[in-house]
């Protein structure tokens, strides 16, 4: 029975966050999310969005926000051994326990693919 509850929860686990953010697979699902969480962070900038050279930055700074190829690129330097979307779904409720992107955006950045 323990078993049972066990594989249900990987299941879970692994097919949920596709349904949640509604994309096609868990590392679309992840970038989605993150994109949020990034979007959440610019929002609580309104002295500078309260201006147009403000709402300009925040314009740049989101077209500046990594892709999900660098986001996939990022977990599989993390975790070389674990297929993508396996990965992809670990990074996605990792997003959910610590949703405070400032922690996270140095290593987007840097995994972030040239061009």
């Amino acid at each position: 029975m323990i078993l049972l509850l066990l594989v249900a929860i990987v299941g879970a686990a692994y097919f949920l966050p596709s349904q949640i953010e509604a994309t096609p697979n868990n590392c679309d699902a992840v970038n989605t999310r993150v994109r949020k969480l990034a979007e959440v962070e610019l929002a609580k900038l309104p002295a500078i969005a309260a201006t147009a050279k403000g709402q300009n930055a925040i314009g740049a700074a989101k077209a500046q926000m990594p892709s999900g190829r660098a986001i996939t690129a990022l977990i599989q330097a993390k975790l070389p051994q674990v297929p993508p979307e396996a990965g992809c779904a670990a990074a996605y409720w990792a997003t959910q326990i610590w949703p405070d992107i400032r922690s996270w955006a140095p290593a987007i950045l840097a995994a972030r693919p040239a061009g």
